[in-house]
């Protein structure tokens, strides 16, 4: 009995001793068995034969960098600073990693954890390869020259509390990874987007994030569905707070989107919601998007009126209005500016927009897409990209409008027929009307004075009378339209719509 206790003693003895042993790193190496590792000192290079510093191949294992670096070589693509294929319980803590292909690498693992990590000067910082569970926290992930967080067929990770900045491409990029909560980040002035859901990532979360100054948007998702972004702040990016292209069925909800070129954008996305948020100095712009929801949303501190299907209602406050299959809307008596478009109308018919100011947008003042019989009236659109865009819209009517100093032109109208435009000023624009595959528009009793008044592009026939315009005014005509002497012709009866 007493030889028993005693082996049973040495055993637990020497596991304890196995357990607490601490092993000494100064070199580059392969970890093969489960302990607890530690750095002595910075070193650089990779494994004679092998494409990393630092191979773990085992479970169980805590490598602490014990605030030292490990450097690699010029960031050859196919180098890795660690590199941990298959295995789990693994932790990286206290470690820089830097001039690797891949600061740190995680293939087909799971249940890891990254923790006081800065993965700087790499091509990508992490990179998880069909890898989940695992938990990435309390790191930085900055000036790569890709991607500083790379997530690829990876699912249920957790990405928390850390910063992704300064990189040559995206801030956090989740490739067909669903299922994944990124919380407590500061992603910002990345030379792409900051946040990236791309190509069926589902089911994700996004909360508590900042995403700044990023050279594209701050959020983007690309066929991505049912995820979630939640109290989110996107200011100062490039292209939009949050864009969204051929994803549906996402909750937008708590944004605060600042100054950025389009607050949201749904670019072919339909089914989502957007509630309750605040977008200054930009709004909401939609392409070929359906059956969204907008609830208890404000641009420059008025409502969004966003409707759907909707007839017979008359607005009149609102910092942006976007109707979508909508009839006989009146928009009037508004101030819509610096809402990235003050007006934008999809598919709608019989909507009359009147007292309008519609200035410093960046898209355009009012925008119609497949919209007909309606009319704009005593509207001013200055310093947007576009006064008024019409886009494959008939039979519509622009009376009174003061369309000037937009830097693209006053009026477009691109596959729209049947209109009229008359007794406005265009002054001052990049063009002051360009009609491309338009024709039978009547144009008259306006005044244009612009660097270049009139673009024709295979366009005609069209009817124009124009009374009044300077000396200095130049018009191209293209595609073997009539001269200028026929265009600007007076016609003998007066024409009306």
């Amino acid at each position: 009995m007493r030889l028993l206790f005693t082996c049973l003693l040495v055993s637990v003895l020497l596991c304890l001793q196995v357990a607490s042993a601490q092993t000494p790193i100064s070199s580059c190496t392969d970890i093969t068995s489960p302990g607890y590792y530690y750095l002595t000192q910075n070193f650089t290079g990779y494994i004679s034969g092998a494409n990393y510093c630092i191979g773990i191949f085992a479970n169980n294992v805590v490598l602490d960098g014990n605030g030292y670096s490990v450097i690699g070589y010029k960031n050859y693509y196919s180098l890795y600073g660690i590199y941990i294929p298959s295995v789990s319980n693994v932790t990286i803590e206290n470690l820089t990693v830097s001039q690797y292909g891949v600061g740190i690498y995680l293939g087909s693992s799971g249940n890891n954890t990254i923790t006081n990590v800065t993965a700087i000067g790499n091509n990508y910082g992490i990179f998880l390869y069909y890898s989940s569970n695992n938990t990435i926290i309390g790191s930085d992930f900055s000036n790569n020259s890709e991607c500083g967080i790379y997530l690829h067929s990876s699912n249920y990770n957790t990405i928390i509390g850390l910063n992704s900045s300064n990189n040559g491409g995206y801030g956090i990029w989740l490739y067909s990874s669903s299922n994944n909560t990124i919380t407590n980040v500061t992603v910002s002035n990345n030379s792409d987007s900051g946040i990236v859901l791309d190509t069926s990532s589902k089911n994700n979360t996004i909360t508590n994030v900042t995403v700044s100054n990023n050279r594209n948007s701050g959020i983007y998702l690309s066929s991505s569905s049912n995820n979630t972004i939640t109290n989110v702040t996107v200011s100062n990016n490039r292209n939009s707070g949050i864009y969204l292209s051929s994803s549906s069925n996402n909750t937008i909800t708590d944004i605060t989107a600042n100054n950025n070129l389009y607050g949201i954008y749904l670019d072919t996305s339909s089914n989502n919601a957007i509630k309750d948020s605040v977008l200054q100095n930009s709004g909401l712009f939609v392409w070929k998007s359906y059956d969204n929801t907008v609830t208890n949303t404000t641009v420059n501190g008025k409502p969004l009126v966003y409707l759907e299907n909707a007839q017979d209602l008359t607005v009149t406050n609102a910092g942006q209005v976007i109707l979508v299959n909508c009839a006989n809307i009146t928009v009037k008596n508004l101030d819509l500016s610096n809402a990235s478009v003050g007006v934008e109308l999809w598919s709608s018919v019989w909507v009359r927009i009147e007292n309008i100011v519609a200035n410093n947008n960046y898209q355009g003042g009012i925008f119609l897409y497949y919209s007909g019989n309606s009319t704009i009236a005593n509207v001013t659109a200055i310093s947007n990209s576009y006064g008024i865009y019409l886009y494959s819209s008939n039979y519509n009517t622009i009376i009174g409008l003061n369309s000037s100093n937009n830097s693209n032109s006053g009026i477009y109208l691109y596959s729209s027929s049947n209109s009229t435009i008359k007794d406005s000023v265009l002054q001052n624009n990049g063009y002051g009307i360009v009609l491309e595959s338009s024709s039978n528009n009547l144009i008259y009793n306006n005044y244009f004075n612009n660097t270049n008044n009139v673009t024709i592009l295979n366009s005609r026939p069209n009817t124009w009378n124009i009374t009044k315009t300077e000396l200095r005014n130049r018009s191209r005509v293209f595609e073997q339209q009539p001269n200028l002497q026929q265009l600007f012709q007076q016609h003998k009866q007066r024409h009306d719509p």
